[in-house]
């Protein structure tokens, strides 16, 4: 700051006083002399000319001086408001140099010393004042560049608003890029530089990652087998990806940057569609969008693709961008379609056989009805006396017709499953496990079987399927037993949740009986695999197959854990919901490509 100018009183300012008093003086003197010539100033004309003129000097010494002053007070409010303004500008100065917020030095051209530093620059150097001012230029740029720094520093020196961009170095030596603007200054007299320092440390970062994000951006539209484009939606412009190219045959000189030559390329029938969709998401302020439909290829030819893109919004919630990529599913809309056409066929040949099971059941019935009804009368014509044999014979016959209607009937139930389902609905397995035991009740008092049922959930599930499940796996319980022991059945349940959150109920069924080795665990779900002999259990040998199929139909799993002469447990897993299921008629593959579509 330089100190305040203090006015200064010019000597003109006395002359009106100096006139003033002459004036009087002279006026005095004529009066004097007429007085002493013996002339009245009245009578005599030229006496009174002459003390007029006094007079009128002494007005004229008094206007002057009051324009004097006057005159002098105005040049002291201008030197005043003159000093105010270089007080305000010497004040601006020092706001623009020591209270910019951005650093601010001053070198000398010749030796590079700092001649001056504002607060920000100290701040941003780490230094104080005088330590500062005791430092050279290249004192303040990373070592590793102060060759470079140095001739790019002599090549600006001559320019005015030179920028230069060099890596600045702290006082505890870490290191920042900062972007410098230089202008040639007068300083105390010296030939300086005034330097802004602009740290652009950030702004580098930001610039490498946009630039490796897009160089990722191309690599992955290069190396991805779908289209990817980017769409800026303030412009209309869309960049596309080279896989246009690769799946669709276009050139890149084909290519317009507008929507049109996408939208042109729609099918007709599914373009108002797309467009529609796209407004409704732009308008509903969702991010997502996603699509199928036709789209044509550079040969004319037309691929069904399935599109998808996320919408970029600004802080106001306008759509300003969009990215997203275009795969080619025609391959797998082809599997679909020849997919549904075998199911289609499937469902049909199912239908078949279910219809022939029928008929053959209903067909095969009668003749094993008469094969028993004349057996039974050729027994009551034999005579007395007639050879044991060919009483064992007969008995023989009529076990094996038995035996052939049970496993015409099990075949039919096994046919059957699933088609004369009634729905998914709310099952209690407690009130289950009671109507079975119920009807298995001849059974228990027969064997004298003790049977434990704790505690059963509810689940979603088709009743009678349910039934059949726990009626098969407790008469087995209550089959495989050792001779003469009474057999021990337990019933119990337990819920478990997976890794997907659904949450499972685990149905235990247990028992001490003959048991098996478990390298045969397979093969017990086989329908009309035994491990043991008709002759030492009864049973078609498709029970468990069924309960199989009834598992796989609900969605669930079921395994077993047995030991020879310990018994076997059968754990039957199921969801406790069956969300998103069809109606128990569906085929298995269509309840397969519900639960996928569900996912």
């Amino acid at each position: 700051m330089s100190a305040p100018i203090a006015p200064r009183r010019p000597l003109r300012h006395a002359v009106p006083i100096v006139i003033l008093v002459l004036g009087g003086i002279a006026a005095l003197l004529s009066w004097q002399v007429m007085r002493t010539h013996g002339q009245s100033p009245v009578g005599d004309r030229g006496a009174a000319e002459g003390l007029a003129v006094a007079l009128v000097t002494i007005v004229a010494s008094f206007a002057l001086c009051a324009k004097v002053w006057l005159d002098g007070r105005r040049r002291k409010r201008e030197l005043e408001a003159a000093t105010r303004r270089l007080d305000e500008q010497e004040c601006r100065h020092r706001w623009a140099f020591e209270d910019n917020p951005l650093p601010l030095l001053v070198f000398d051209c010749e030796d590079s010393r700092v001649l001056a530093s504002n607060a920000a620059a100290r701040t941003c150097f780490g230094y104080d004042l005088e330590r500062l001012h005791t430092l050279r230029e290249t004192d303040l740029i990373d070592p590793a560049e102060q060759e470079s720094a140095t001739a790019r520093i002599r090549a600006a020196v001559s320019g005015t608003g030179v920028r230069t961009v060099l890596r600045q170095r702290r006082r505890d030596g870490s290191c920042f890029e900062a972007e410098t603007v230089r202008r040639r200054i007068a300083f105390d007299g010296r030939d300086a530089e005034l330097v802004l320092v602009i740290d652009v440390s950030d702004k580098r970062g930001l610039e490498r990652a946009l630039r490796e994000g897009v160089e990722r951006f191309v690599l992955i539209s290069q190396a991805t087998a779908d289209v990817i484009w980017d769409w800026d939606l303030r412009t209309g412009k869309i960049w596309w990806g080279e896989g246009l190219h690769k799946n669709f045959g276009y050139a890149p000189e084909e290519v317009a940057p507008g929507t049109e030559f996408w939208l042109a390329r729609i099918h007709p029938d599914d373009v108002d569609r797309v467009r529609v969709d796209l407004t409704a998401v732009f308008d509903s302020g969702e991010r997502r969008w996603q699509a199928d439909y036709r789209f044509q290829r550079s040969d004319r030819s037309w691929a069904e693709v399935h599109d998808r893109g996320f919408v970029i919004r600004d802080d106001t919630g306008r759509p300003v961008r969009m990215v997203g990529g275009i795969s080619d599913i025609s391959a797998r809309k082809a599997a679909e379609r020849a997919l549904e056409e075998t199911l289609d066929q499937l469902r049909s040949k199912n239908a078949e056989l279910q219809q022939f099971a029928y008929v053959a059941s209903h067909d095969l019935q009668e003749p094993l009805r008469k094969i028993r009804a004349f057996s039974e009368r050729i027994g009551l014509r034999l005579p007395e006396d007639a050879p044991p044999i060919v009483h064992d014979d007969l008995a023989r016959v009529q076990a094996s017709a038995t035996r052939m209607r049970e496993l015409i009937e099990s075949l039919l139930a096994y046919s059957r499953l699933g088609s004369t389902a009634s729905g998914f609905r709310r099952v209690d397995l407690d009130a289950t496990v009671r109507d079975v035991l119920s009807d298995l009740g001849e059974a228990v008092r027969e064997s004298g079987a003790s049977v434990q049922v704790g505690p059963l959930p509810q689940i979603d599930a088709e009743p009678a399927q349910m039934r059949q499940l726990l009626q098969n796996l407790i008469g087995n319980a209550l089959k495989f037993r050792h001779e003469g022991v009474s057999p021990s059945v337990s019933i119990s349940a337990a819920t478990v949740e997976e890794a997907d959150g659904r949450e499972l109920v685990e149905l235990h069924v247990a028992d001490a009986g003959i048991g098996f080795e478990e390298r045969h665990a397979e093969r017990i779900f086989a329908p009309f695999q035994r491990l043991h002999g008709q002759d030492a259990y009864l049973g078609s040998g498709i029970g468990l197959s069924i309960v199989r199929r009834i598992v796989d139909y609900h969605g669930g799993r079921i395994a077993v854990r047995s030991q020879p002469g310990l018994g076997s447990e059968f754990i039957v897993t199921l969801p406790r919901r069956q969300a998103g299921r069809g109606h128990p008629g569906d085929t298995g593959a269509s309840a397969a490509n519900e639960r996928e579509r569900n996912a």
